[in-house]
């Protein structure tokens, strides 16, 4: 009798924007290595290790470089860093890293005209998001969202768990379960300071998570950083406020709960979206099957995304007898437009003749009001 293991492995792979060239360290250059243009400055690929025992003092100098403009460095893993600077297209660069007295590296490279993807790292998801916590029905990452700055990765799946992720070494931040129900949809704040996350569950809640500052990644060392077992130090996002939209938009059971699809008919947001002065909006969405008649209703809300206070919900009287299929907002959220479908749907309420499918919404940001349609 032969005995099989089994493994499942998931693996998210973080990339930036970039684009390969190669350029030689020249003189007393104690390495060579190539350089990479990517969407936020280049990458360095040295063809060895650093030197053992190297302290993690890195300086780069860039020329030309304007002084306003800052240059930052990363170590990515023993032979890559990451030097964040703002480049020109075709422009030509001296690019210079060197860290303490053991090691530099020069190079005169000419920047491309745009980036291509280029792989910062691959990180295995499987015990990062408790993927195998149910082996009959592994659970799968269903939402992604990065931060403005581009530091943070948050990823969630249909079970509920939630991390977010360093993006640049790959390493475990935070780590919590939402709910048992599914995690829709996800965004940070503009100012980097909230996230946000609604799920599809029989609550259908919103959350709204305060990010504290957190403190800085361990040095480099091999086989350490990136270690998702490890949880890094310092302040845990707090929660700073929830809303349940299965009070507007009713909850259900769905009629086969351990079918694999069965979430479908639970309330959650078809999308959530800031708005550039710090308002979330979100849309609610339900659609399910009561006594063989299939339902459908939703909202369109407008928080205030520091303090949850719903500012307003559209309809105002009354939950939309249909799904709200799309939405998007003006740059200064002062218009709001959605467009809404029905599919054949019945609906828990005698539909009003100014509701019809297929109809484009236009709101009033501020208020919620109609104004045209």
């Amino acid at each position: 009798m032969k005995t099989y293991n089994l493994r499942r492995s998931t693996y998210l792979v973080l990339l930036i924007g970039a684009f390969a060239l190669t350029g030689i360290a020249q003189g007393a250059k104690t390495y060579k290595g190539g350089v990479v243009f990517t969407r936020i400055g280049v990458a360095i690929e040295l063809e060895e290790d650093i030197k053992k025992g190297t302290t993690p003092d890195f300086k780069a100098n860039i020329q030309p470089q304007l002084e306003s403009e800052p240059v930052t460095v990363q170590q990515i893993d023993e032979r890559r860093f990451l030097i964040q600077f703002a480049w020109e297209p075709h422009q030509a660069y001296r690019i210079k890293l060197q860290w303490g007295d053991s090691g530099r590296f020069e190079a005169n490279v000419t920047a491309p005209l745009k980036p291509s993807p280029y792989r910062i790292r691959t990180v295995e998801l499987d015990t990062l998001l408790s993927l195998l916590e149910n082996l009959q029905r592994p659970a799968q990452p269903t939402t992604l969202a990065l931060s403005p700055d581009g530091e943070q990765l948050a990823i969630a799946t249909d079970a509920g768990h939630l991390a977010i992720i360093d993006s640049l070494t790959g390493e475990k931040i935070w780590k919590t379960r939402i709910s048992e129900g599914y995690a829709k949809h996800a965004t940070f704040s503009h100012d980097g300071r909230r996230f946000y996350i609604g799920e599809q569950s029989a609550d259908g809640f919103i959350y709204a998570y305060a990010l504290l500052p957190k403190s800085p990644p361990p040095p480099f060392e091999k086989g350490g950083r990136g270690d998702l077992g490890r949880e890094r130090g310092g302040a845990k996002p707090t929660l700073l406020w929830k809303y349940r939209m299965a009070d507007d938009i009713d909850t259900s059971t769905p009629q086969s709960p351990n079918d694999v699809y069965g979430w479908v008919q639970y309330p959650g947001p078809y999308r959530i979206a800031e708005t550039a002065d710090g308002d979330l909006l979100v849309a609610g969405v339900h659609s399910w099957t009561k006594g063989g008649v299939p339902l459908s209703q939703s909202q369109l809300y407008r928080f205030d995304g520091k303090t949850g206070r719903l500012k307003w919900k559209w309809p105002s009287d009354q939950t939309l007898p249909m799904v709200i299929s799309w939405f998007d907002y003006s740059r200064d959220g002062q218009t709001v437009a959605l467009l809404s479908y029905k599919s054949g749907y019945r609906t828990s309420r005698s539909e009003p003749a100014r509701f019809k499918s297929g109809t484009l919404f236009v709101i009033n940001g501020e208020t919620g009001a109609n104004r045209w349609e």
